[in-house]
């Protein structure tokens, strides 16, 4: 939530008109409680307070209600900020086995001193979504030939299995042997998806 700038907005929003109800529905309770020695208990103050407290319980639950704040608030934050949302979550598929991480690449890694194209990571199943250098420089999609350096951050996509095993992977012939197991282990699970 607070990483997303359109979620920070929304729930900095919620926060503060939520304190504001809070604070109008208790001095709402006590002045009715207060009129109460002069009305008795049915007073209109009280029935109003009872169709408040009832109006605002069913207003929470409906899904009606839901469906259409939604809708009126992504109206707003399409007509007042320049923001792209989307769930990014949902179109990734992060809900399943698939994950969005970080690698910090350090020295020894088998990623280390590497073009993505000698890599081939893709055919593991691992996708390099961007890398930050240490200088501050950001490289979005990077291509084949871009080289991957000590104290590079990689954001990557893919599996989890997959994304554990390349941050444990060293240089070296081990390194290069769980390439090639995870190149087979991914091309296995490819057919199992074609066939089913």
């Amino acid at each position: 939530m607070v990483n997303d700038p359109v979620r920070r907005k929304i729930l900095t929003f919620l926060i503060f008109t939520g304190n504001a109800g809070v604070i109008t529905t208790i001095s709402s309770v006590i002045f009715s409680f207060l009129s109460l020695q002069e009305t008795g208990f049915f007073s209109i103050e009280m029935l109003v307070l009872a169709a408040g407290i009832t109006l605002l319980i069913f207003s929470a639950y409906s899904g009606f209600i839901d469906r259409k704040l939604s809708k009126f608030i992504e109206k707003l934050l399409k007509k007042y900020t320049y923001l792209d949302v989307k769930d990014y979550y949902s179109l990734l598929n992060l809900e399943g086995d698939y994950r969005v991480s970080e690698l910090k690449v350090e020295e020894g890694d088998w990623v280390d001193q590497n073009s993505l194209k000698n890599l081939k990571l893709d055919e593991e199943g691992v996708l390099v979504l961007g890398i930050k250098r240490p200088n501050g420089e950001y490289i979005g999609a990077p291509y084949g030939k871009t080289e991957i350096k000590i104290g590079d951050i990689l954001i990557l996509y893919g599996e989890s299995s997959g994304l554990k095993n390349l941050e444990k992977r060293k240089k070296g012939e081990t390194g290069d042997e769980q390439h090639d197991d995870a190149v087979s282990e991914h091309s296995k699970r490819k057919k199992e998806q074609e066939d089913n």
